[in-house]
């Protein structure tokens, strides 16, 4: 009697959101990626980790605490503007998404027919209208816009960026929003690690290993299944040691990414708080440097 023959494994049956066709020998190839739900996937990961967006009222907060400070202020917006030298020079209009104080826009507006600038926080927007008048900037438009509003009736620029504000979990949605209102390319930064916070940080609060915020790959993946061709360029953000008031401003940068922290947290971050090192005036210096992902594409049909 013949043995009857094993059944061969489902190789996607083991990978979330992949779909469960057998290949040869039982080997994925790289078309394998594209059976991907990416859009669940991406969705999934920024709901199950720890870190939260920050919302309207905590920017609003924010924007009253900011100082006027220097339109470039530090190497990533120095970074940023290099590298958007070429496209800018052959545009005439830009639209920037979650343009906060406006830095980018503030910058790159007298070079421009017009400029623009959407952001959810009311007090951001009054604070980069304030900066225009006081630079006599005429004609820079805002809109009080979030990722999931209507935009329908923005209009079209050669240029959007979307710099360090994709916090929405719809991913392609989202894509395909920027590029709606872009003639020439879009310019979008992200973070390269899975957290807002220094890993040395997490360790001392017990919240190392958990779920993060979801990788850069995501957005690649999600542009090439768009038959796009993105660019992958990297930003570094050399943020110097910065000189803490006290343990409450501390506290609320990591509130801003974590939520309110128990009482065990509050101890660890007091206990963090006294080991950081000290300037010359006694002040604790906190270190959180970034690197960002720089993706770029021309939009298409």
């Amino acid at each position: 009697m013949k043995a009857t023959p094993k059944r061969a494994a489902r190789p996607g049956s083991s990978i979330p959101g992949a779909t469960e066709a057998a290949r040869p020998g039982g080997v994925y190839g790289p078309d394998d990626l594209e059976q991907l739900d990416v859009d669940a996937l991406f969705a999934g990961r920024m709901a199950a980790g720890p870190f939260r967006a920050m919302g309207a009222t905590q920017w609003d907060q924010r924007a009253s605490r900011l100082r006027p400070g220097e339109l470039v202020a530090d190497d990533y917006t120095r970074a940023l503007l290099q590298r958007l030298e070429p496209d800018i020079a052959a545009s005439r209009s830009l639209l920037d998404v979650g343009c906060g104080n406006g830095n980018l826009l503030l910058a790159l507006a007298p070079r421009l027919a017009w400029a623009g600038g959407l952001g959810f926080s009311p007090a951001m927007l009054r604070r980069l209208r304030a900066r225009a008048a006081a630079a006599r900037l005429r004609g820079l438009r805002t809109w009080l816009r979030a990722w999931d509003d209507d935009w329908s009736d923005l209009p079209v620029a050669d240029i959007v960026v979307a710099s360090r504000s994709f916090t929405t979990p719809h991913l392609t949605p989202a894509l395909r929003k920027l590029e709606a209102h872009a003639r020439r390319r879009v310019f979008l930064t992200y973070k390269t690690g899975p957290a807002f916070l220094p890993a040395d940080l997490l360790r001392a609060l017990g919240r190392h290993g958990l779920p993060g915020r979801p990788s850069y790959l995501y957005l690649l993946l999600a542009l090439h299944k768009m038959g796009r061709w993105p660019q992958l360029e990297f930003l570094a953000d050399h943020r110097r040691p910065t000189p803490l008031k006290n343990l409450a401003e501390l506290r609320q940068r990591v509130t801003w990414s974590l939520g309110p922290l128990a009482t065990p947290d509050r101890r660890a971050l007091k206990a963090y708080y006294e080991a950081l090192p000290r300037d010359q005036a006694g002040r604790a210096l906190f270190h959180n440097p970034f690197h960002w992902a720089l993706i770029s594409w021309a939009p298409g049909p």
